[in-house]
């Protein structure tokens, strides 16, 4: 009986070291897939569909998305549409990690690392006018009212209209009369046709001045100067502030086009925190974070 449990006992430490052998080999000839992370979100008014296996994306009228995100193989060709699901909308393009990538629709890209894509809508004015396609041609508010749009207003008899065109966000200002800033004024928002109303009023203004506000955004360097400011010199300023998250240790500020996140010392208590507690603190960091107001107008 000894012998054979010894024999077996052999057979046993065989086997196990066939195993090892086996399963060691097995590890050095496996193959690791390395995969990347694809976000894709919505700017604006919008949905996207995004497909990873050769077919065409295609939106759920039912139940569109404004977001996805997904894990793939590194290597592989995404998909990604993006279609506007709202009236006086429309799609203007994609961005990747923050810069230009398509002016289409759909569009086909094989990411090599973790990448955010943004599908981006803009508003439209209905006009059917001609657009132009170089800013030196702008003459009247009518040459950039069929370009997409971030809005327009009135004020100081100023009338004021920011477009986008060659990936460019720009001001058109035309002088108006008190007569026709009144017409403008008394439209009726509700009005089906106020749209139209509206562009057959302002489309004959000459243009006075364009404004650049792609050139204008401010550089890392010099936001880095509000560094050890409070914030109720930025508000003496003009800033504004749009709220507050004690979590992120964020406060999101506005100055005449542009949004900023500025980073905060959190007070110990948050509970009764408000803007005239906030205006003793200390600005610890300062980031750019887009265009607000397109169509803000300088009343000084």
């Amino acid at each position: 009986m000894k012998k054979k449990t010894g024999l077996y006992v052999a057979i046993l430490l065989g086997l196990s070291v066939l195993t090892a052998c086996s399963g060691s080999g097995a590890a050095e000839t496996e193959e690791v897939t390395e995969t990347v992370m694809i976000q894709v979100n919505v700017d604006g008014l919008g949905a996207v569909a995004v497909t990873t296996d050769g077919t065409d994306p295609e939106i759920d009228p039912e139940y569109p998305f404004s977001s996805h995100i997904e894990r793939v193989n590194k290597g592989t060709q995404i998909s990604a549409k993006g279609e506007t699901t709202e009236d006086g909308w429309q799609f203007v393009r994609w961005m990747k990690n923050g810069e230009y990538f398509s002016s289409d629709e759909t569009m086909k890209d094989t990411p090599e690392a973790d990448t955010e894509y943004v599908a981006v809508f803009m508003m439209n004015t209905g006009y059917e006018g001609e657009a132009v396609t170089d800013i030196k041609d702008v003459k009247t508010i009518g040459d950039v009212l069929a370009l997409p749009t971030y809005g327009y207003s009135s004020g100081m008899n100023k009338y004021v209209h920011s477009f986008e065109l060659d990936n460019t966000v720009y001001q058109a200002i035309a002088a108006i009369d008190d007569d026709t800033q009144e017409k403008l004024f008394d439209l009726d928002m509700d009005d089906p046709d106020y749209d139209r109303k509206q562009n057959e009023m302002v489309a004959p203004l000459p243009v006075t001045e364009i404004i650049n506000i792609t050139g204008q955004i401010p550089a890392q360097a010099d936001l880095d100067g509000y560094v050890g400011k409070t914030f109720g010199e930025l508000f003496d300023e003009g800033w504004s502030c749009s709220g507050w998250s004690g979590d992120e240790k964020v406060v999101y500020l506005d100055h005449t086009y542009f949004s900023y996140e500025a980073g905060f010392d959190v007070p110990e208590n948050m509970d009764d925190f408000d803007e005239e507690k906030l205006a003793g603190l200390t600005v610890r960091s300062m980031t750019y974070t887009g265009i607000g107001d397109a169509s803000y107008i300088d009343m000084d």
